[in-house]
């Protein structure tokens, strides 16, 4: 490794700011109580099995004492089979063996790229951190590190890999790439950090005894299903093994939500290990690109994606990603520096909005990103800042890079004749987007980012009331009014579920006073108030905008015109407020189906018939839709035709409820997101109709 690869570190003196702080040790001692009280749990449940045995072996042999014969040896057998099955569903997470997926990675050898191993060796002993055992390559924007874990974990040493994203390698600089790896390896680096690694252990293992349908689940199904009089104590096994499945649970939860504070502690503590190898400007800069980045890599697969329909693929997709990455940034007002976006707080000021509502997430494992920067602020530590590229320390990066994008579309084959998607191309395909979504710039941005808001066209055309100057209906502190509206609608949510209990918080900020969860339902009332009084005033002044328009289109003969097109366009944003339940429920049921590997029968059978149910719900929605005849042609639809025909292209969902497994769900699940995607996109096609013709006027 030549020495201009790796960045230099900040001269420190005092190492102090790494120690533990006062909230990591108050999150560390409740995580250690939480974990007692569960050892304690989890000894009193041995006991009872250990009893269970006893009594049930005591009672086999003074019945056996008695008689012999079919019934007291069934009894027999049946009792010593349900205390020993039992016994050993308490026990069986000693023997499991979490082995992490790597099915979908690369892994590296040292000869191969060996100045980005002497890389890692260089950081790994500046940090005084464990090398990783093996390295791997991902494609997209991560790096994090890893290891296969069971219950001896906790006592014995286990080695980590390390993963590393060829997405994260392509948007970040030399500092900012030592600064993301020194932050993975600053879990590790410190003996108070170690904790996390017995926390995350201990809540695999109650997760595993919890949700995991192994072979002492199948052996007691075989058992339960038989025709023999011996399947009831199968059935009681079950019932005593659901039970204690229930209180873990509630114990899981418990000793998961300090986890996630404790987590959120070591997030804090590992930034300040990667500013102590970078500095404080690497890792904010760090930080910021790979949120950036990441959106730009969903941006190029989604485009990838496109192109897949005709089984088309890059040669190269880290090219790409990176010409999507600068081409994003220009669309955003952002500078490029040495080939990669510079992210100012200001910009992160503007694409997120603050919010009334202010809380601490307990289930999130991660900070907030201010919560972060602003952590990493308070060590001001600097140094030179190396703009290389992290690529430097891989041999061949073309090589690479098209290897990975290789591994990445391997289903797919390319025809004969056909060319692999380059980046002009791509490009293209963006800024046809870019332009097909573009809204006139004559409206101040008044129309961005939102549909119309449903007001009575009547009504508006029996206003007499003067109207004002075309500056005065599009200036910016409507513009400001309108955003604060929908500010306000996602405000109004997060109190919702803070009062249902859905967001588990003990306090909340609101306009900046800290509140008891106790009161978020008399702050709710205010928002409410306060929305409603937005909402008439946005009704008003979305009639006051048709009236101007239409006064216009009068003028040339296109008054009905337009009035058709605004009764399409709130049409099609009605009946798309119809159909973003569906889509919603079904990603519940998705994410069910990917959270619980194991099911019973009856589970089975319930779950399917949910899905059914929404089924006949959806069904019933398109038969009402095709009753209603869209009022203007849109998107290349006739005026007067049933909305639904588009919606299914006469093809209506189904889900057949004699088959569980994933393709089946999957299947109905695709057909629902795409109606519901169809509904979106007609309704943004409308939208935008409207907006463009009486621009034109």
């Amino acid at each position: 490794m030549t020495h201009n690869s790796y960045p230099p570190s900040p001269s420190i003196q005092d190492f102090t700011f790494l120690n533990p702080s006062k909230s990591f040790l108050n999150q560390a001692a409740m995580v250690m109580a939480a974990i007692l009280l569960f050892a304690v749990v989890y000894l009193l449940l041995i006991a009872g099995g250990v009893l269970l045995v006893y009594l049930c072996g005591w009672f086999s042999i003074a019945m056996l004492s008695v008689s012999i014969n079919k019934i007291t040896i069934a009894l027999a057998i049946g009792l010593l089979g349900l205390s020993l099955m039992f016994f050993a569903f308490l026990f069986k997470f000693i023997f499991a063996f979490k082995k992490f997926d790597t099915s979908g990675s690369q892994e590296i050898k040292r000869d191969e790229h060996p100045r980005l191993f002497a890389f890692i060796d260089r950081l790994t002993d500046e940090l005084k951190a464990p090398k990783p055992k093996k390295i791997y390559l991902l494609p997209d924007v991560n790096a994090s590190v890893f290891y296969n874990s069971s219950f001896w974990s906790m006592f014995l040493p286990v080695r980590k890999n390390l993963n590393i994203g060829l997405g994260l390698v392509n948007c970040l600089n030399m500092s900012e790439f030592k600064a993301v790896l020194a932050h993975e390896f600053g879990h590790f680096s410190q003996r108070s950090m170690k904790l996390g690694s017995y926390v995350y252990t201990v809540n695999h293992v109650i997760f595993d005894l919890v949700n995991n349908y192994d072979k002492w689940d199948r052996t007691l199904e075989g058992w339960a299903n038989s025709d023999s009089f011996l399947s009831i104590f199968a059935r009681i096994t079950y019932w005593l093994a659901n039970q204690v499945r229930s209180l873990l649970r509630f114990m899981y939860g418990i000793i998961n939500k300090r986890n996630m504070a404790l987590s959120r502690e070591m997030e804090y503590n590992a930034d300040l290990v990667a500013v102590s190898a970078a500095g404080c400007e690497a890792m904010i800069s760090g930080l910021r690109r790979v949120d950036f980045g990441s959106g730009a890599y969903q941006t190029t697969v989604d485009y990838l994606n496109r192109a897949l329909g005709e089984n088309r693929i890059p040669d190269n997709f880290y090219t790409l990603h990176k010409s999507v990455l600068q081409r994003m940034a220009l669309e955003n007002d952002i500078p490029v520096v040495e080939e990669l976006p510079l992210i100012t707080g200001e910009h992160l000021s503007r694409v997120k909005p603050a919010s009334r509502v202010v809380f601490q997430n307990q289930w999130a494992s991660h900070p907030e990103q201010e919560d972060r920067e602003a952590n990493i602020r308070k060590v001001d530590l600097k140094t030179e800042i190396s703009h290389a590229s992290p690529w430097q320390l891989f041999e061949n990066p073309e090589k690479v890079q098209a290897e990975m994008t290789q591994f990445m579309y391997a289903n797919v084959t390319m025809p004969e004749g056909k060319q692999p998607l380059g980046k002009a191309e791509l490009l293209a395909m963006y800024e046809q987007d870019l332009e097909n979504n573009k809204l006139p710039e004559k409206y101040n941005g008044f129309y961005d980012g939102r549909l119309f808001m449903d007001f009575d066209i009547e009504n508006a055309l029996a206003e007499q009331q003067e109207l004002p100057a075309f500056e005065l209906i599009f200036s910016n502190q409507n513009k400001q009014n309108i955003a604060a509206y929908f500010s306000n609608i996602q405000d109004i949510h997060v109190m919702k579920a803070i009062k249902e209990g859905t967001i588990d918080v003990e306090s909340f900020d609101f306009d900046g006073v800290k509140y008891n969860k106790l009161y978020a339902g008399s702050v709710l009332d205010k928002l409410e108030k306060e929305i409603e009084a937005q909402r008439q005033w946005f009704k008003d002044v979305e009639a006051t905008v048709f009236r101007f328009h239409y006064r216009q289109a009068e003028k040339v003969g296109k008054g009905e015109e337009l009035r058709k097109k605004y009764e399409a366009a709130m049409l099609l944003a009605n009946e798309r407020e119809q159909y973003q339940p569906f889509a919603a429920e079904a990603n519940q049921y998705l994410q069910v189906l990917q959270r619980k590997p194991s099911w019973t029968n009856e589970e089975a059978v319930h779950f399917m018939s949910l899905v059914k149910t929404l089924c006949h719900k959806l069904d019933h929605t398109l038969n009402q839709s095709e009753k209603k005849a869209l009022p203007a042609p849109v998107g290349g639809i006739d005026a007067g035709a049933p909305i639904s025909q588009y919606l299914t292209e006469g093809k209506k969902p189904q889900f057949n409820d004699h088959s569980f497994d994933f393709e089946n769900f999957a299947s109905f699940y695709g057909q629902v997101q795409g109606i519901v995607g169809k509904a979106n996109q007609l309704t943004l096609d409308a939208y935008k109709e409207v907006v463009r013709f009486q621009a034109g006027l």
